[in-house]
This record gives structure tokens, sequence and C-alpha cells, in this order.
């Protein structure tokens, strides 16, 4: 495969994922590794195929390919799975270099929202872009109706309360 051109590697981890098989897996670091940003495109592409554990490994990695056309892909492909797996892929789709990819997080945090998330969520108030960390602060104020300064402030006051909310972040009372 090393001598086919990026079309034919492209085709090829299409045709190898749709089988669904697990065993598959092992197309993503080959094609991370890839000189063709389509041939990466192609893989993450095909995320949706894989096991949770395969997905919150191989996601990330494709959120923060430096190819724009791969993250897109990557970005289209959050999403549908459990908050347990999306929140290692969700917080370093927060710590991105990349404001797209951020933003993705964001949006999938903010339409989807639960205890698991928030914490990765709380991330966001330290972001170097003081237009995100506006945009997190006030999304965070409206799920759990307080205001932070800082990661930090945020994940000491979740600790202290927590259990006074549900899983869908609804207040159970003190």
């Amino acid at each position: 495969m090393a001598s086919a051109s990026p079309e034919t590697k492209a085709e090829l981890i299409g045709e190898a994922l749709a089988t669904g098989e697990e065993e598959a897996a092992w197309i993503f670091p080959a094609a991370q590794a890839d000189g063709s940003a389509a041939v990466r495109a192609a893989a993450a592409n095909e995320l949706h195929r894989l096991s949770e554990a395969s997905y919150a490994r191989y996601a990330p990695v494709a959120l923060n390919d430096p190819a724009p056309a791969v993250r897109q892909t990557a970005i289209d492909q959050l999403g549908g799975r459990p908050p347990e797996t999306m929140a290692p892929v969700l917080a370093a789709a927060l710590a991105s270099d990349f404001p797209e990819v951020r933003e993705a997080a964001f949006d999938q945090i903010a339409t989807q929202p639960n205890a698991i998330l928030l914490e990765v969520f709380f991330a966001g108030l330290d972001d170097s872009e003081k237009s995100f960390r506006s945009k997190v602060r006030d999304e965070v104020r409206k799920l759990v109706g307080k205001e932070f300064d800082n990661y930090k402030q945020a994940a000491a006051w979740w600790k202290v309360n927590q259990a006074n909310y549900n899983s869908d972040l609804v207040y159970l009372g003190q």
C-alpha cells in the first residue's frame, strides 16, 4: 500500500473499515502517519466505525491534524458516543491549538450537557482567547447557575457540589 496513490489508499481505508471489524483499527496509525491529507481524512471519515476505546484514542489525533480537511472530517464525526468516551476526546479538543476544534468541542458539550462532561468544559475557562473563555463562562453559568473565573475555581466548586446534580445537570437540591 506504500506505493499506492493517496486516492487508492483512501479507497482501501474505506473498504477495510466498512467491514465494521475492530481489527481494522490498525489502519488509523498507518493513515495518520501518511503524508497525504486525503488519506488521513479518509481514515477520519471512518472514526464512527471504531470501538469506544479506539475512538477515544484516534479521534483526538485527527482533530489536531495539521490539515484543515482532516480536522473538519474529524469534527463531523464528533458525537454519538457515551460521555465516558467523549470526555477525553473533548478534553483534547478543548486544548487544541485550532479554534475550530475548540468551538466544535464547545458545541458538543453545550448541546448535550451532562455531569461527566462538565468538568471537561471547565478547561475552557482557562483558554488563551478571551472571547472563548467568556463564551464558556456564559454557558457554564447557564448549566449550573454559577460563574467562575478559571478551571481551578470551577473544579473545586464541582467537587463539593457534584452530588447536588443528576447526570443531566438538573439541580437536586442540598
